[in-house]
This record gives C-alpha cells, structure tokens and sequence, in this order.
C-alpha cells in the first residue's frame, strides 16, 4: 500500500514540477517530468491491480485506461523534443491512445453497472447537440478540419462522465464507485479546460495549469478506486 501512495504522491509531484518547467519553457524538463509522472501512476496502478477485489474484467480495463493514459502522454510530450514534421503524427498517436483511454474508462463503469445503463447512452445526442453549439460559437476558434476529432473526445469524455454518474446513483462498488466517478469528473474537467487552453479566445495559461493537475489527479484517483474496489 505504501507503494501505491508513494507513486502517486511522485507523479503529483512530478505534475507539480512539469508547470514549473513550462513556465521556463524548458522543453526538456518538461517531456522528462511528465514521461515520469505518467509512469508513476501506471505503476501505481500495477502495485493495486493484485489488491484489488473487482472483477478481473473491470480490472484490466482499469489498469488498460491508465496504460493508454501514459502512452498519450508519452507521443503528445515527444513533441517538446521532436522535429516540426513529426509533430501531426505525434499528435494523432497521443490523441488516439487517449481517446481509446476515455472508452477503456467507460468500458469499465459499464461492467460495473452490468448491463443496465440507459441514462447513459442518452447521454450521447444531448453532448453531440451541445458540442455543435459550443462549435459555432464566436468565442471559440477550432478550424472546422479538426471537428470531427473534438466531437469525438467530447462524446468519449460525456460517456465516460454519464457512465460514472450511473455508477455512483446506483451505489455500484460503495466508496470505490463514488472515488471512480469524482475521477471521471476530474478527467473530462482536465479535457474542458485543455480545450479551453487551446481554442477558446477566453483562453488564460491558468487553464493549461488546471487542466494538468486535474488530469493527474484523475488518475491517481483511478489508481485509489481501483485498490479500493
């Protein structure tokens, strides 16, 4: 167990240490502390997979979202010390691994709910409707090519939260279901305000500071619902 929170404390700290190298703008510190902060966590997943007692299926997808996670990190970070032209390929391989890292989440909360989760794929049309609003909004400048990959992650991260939101109104796995939603709260949050960073003309560095330390409080998150499964 204390290995478990050993990791997680070094990969918050690592989080910690990567704004501070942003705000430096030293690339290498950063590509170096957030490759480090995401393996922490993943093995810190590794350390509580054994001690959990959930079924080995919502396990694996667990331990699989945190795995994907770092992957995702690891292809988006390489940009900090890769040449221009690689840039696009680094950008698609990490967006990929985490959007197949939201589904892996949400895969879980389903085994969870066993079959039985209706409110959640309502979810669906409402968050296709409200991300073509927020789309079209003056306040917001995404170039029309990259729409079909932000409706995706925003569908990806409104399941993953409506998939939670299940597990928790359901009281599904006691405190373990209540600590798996907060995550998944905390990890469409992060996705919010990464978004907000990047296209929104109401963007502030704040948001990029926000958006890191949820996403890595997310996961330790994943890692605690997991043990306490």
């Amino acid at each position: 167990m204390a290995g478990i929170f050993g990791c997680l404390a070094l990969s918050l700290a690592l989080a910690v240490f990567m704004i501070t190298q942003e705000k430096k703008k030293a690339p290498l510190g950063v590509y170096l502390s957030k490759t480090m902060a995401s393996v922490s966590f993943v093995t810190a997943g590794f350390l509580a997979f054994p001690l959990s007692a959930g079924s080995l299926q919502t396990r694996l997808l667990i331990l699989g979202g945190l795995c994907l996670g770092m992957l995702g990190d690891i292809f988006l970070c390489r940009k900090q010390i890769a040449r221009v032209e690689f840039w696009p390929q680094l950008m698609i391989a990490g967006g990929g691994f985490f959007l197949f890292g939201h589904l892996s989440y949400f895969a879980a909360f389903c085994l969870m709910l066993r079959g039985n989760y209706p409110w959640t794929f309502l979810a669906v049309p409402a968050l296709g409707l409200l991300v073509l609003i927020l789309l079209n909004q003056k306040s917001w400048n995404l170039p029309r090519k990259q729409w079909p990959g932000y409706i995706a992650y925003a569908l990806a991260s409104g399941l993953l939260l409506a998939g939670g939101a299940e597990v928790l109104i359901r009281g599904e796995n006691g405190v373990a279901g209540m600590i798996l939603f907060i995550a998944g709260v905390l990890f469409v949050f992060s996705d919010l305000a990464l978004g907000t960073y990047n296209f929104s003309k109401l963007h502030s560095l704040w948001m990029r500071y926000i958006c890191i330390l949820s996403y890595y409080s997310a996961q330790a998150l994943f890692v605690l619902g997991l043990w306490m499964m």
